[in-house]
């Protein structure tokens, strides 16, 4: 419904939710977005990615459950400083490879 248009809506909802539900879906799609891109960059071991999975991990941390949890999860393996130097390693180790 939220991407779909005006149409999809009954005829009495008011109207300032035809504008806030596509912009909460655009928001979605956004963060699903640059979650897919944390999530490849990971995998790839790109330098940038640590950091922005732990900043995006602690914006997790508001959407309960499973946002808790899987923000808590994040900052616990990668917030340590051991985590920093062995991604730090292992990136050094794939940028040589490529």
């Amino acid at each position: 419904m939220a991407l779909g248009g005006a149409r999809l809506f009954p005829p009495d909802v008011p109207p300032f939710v035809h504008a806030i539900l596509p912009a909460i879906g655009l928001a979605f799609l956004v963060c699903a977005g640059i979650g897919i891109v944390i999530g490849c960059g990971l995998l790839a071991r790109q330098s940038w990615a640590r950091m922005l999975a732990i900043v995006f991990g602690a914006f997790s941390l508001i959407d309960i459950p499973f946002g808790t949890a899987i923000g808590v999860y994040t900052l616990w393996v990668l917030l340590p400083a051991e985590s920093e130097q062995e991604y730090k390693t292992m990136s050094q180790t794939a940028s040589r490879a490529a």
